[in-house]
């Protein structure tokens, strides 16, 4: 994802509104607007609306659901 103001506030709507609550969330980027890794844990698997939801906002490059 590219690191731009609001994307985690959208993020956090997107799951708020499938009643989805993060747990935890990690970020990291190499250099000031650039690219950033965004990790979240959540307390319910993502549905698949909600990740084709985020994979349409700008500046997502990539989404994947990991089940650990």
């Amino acid at each position: 994802m590219s690191s731009r103001p609001g994307l985690v506030g959208t993020i956090g709507n997107i799951t708020g509104k499938a009643d989805i609550n993060i747990s935890s969330m990690h970020l990291s980027r190499l250099q000031p607007r650039g690219k950033a890794l965004m990790i979240l844990a959540l307390d319910e698997p993502l549905g698949e609306e909600q990740l084709q939801e985020i994979l349409a906002l700008p500046g997502i490059y990539s989404a994947k659901t990991v089940k650990l």
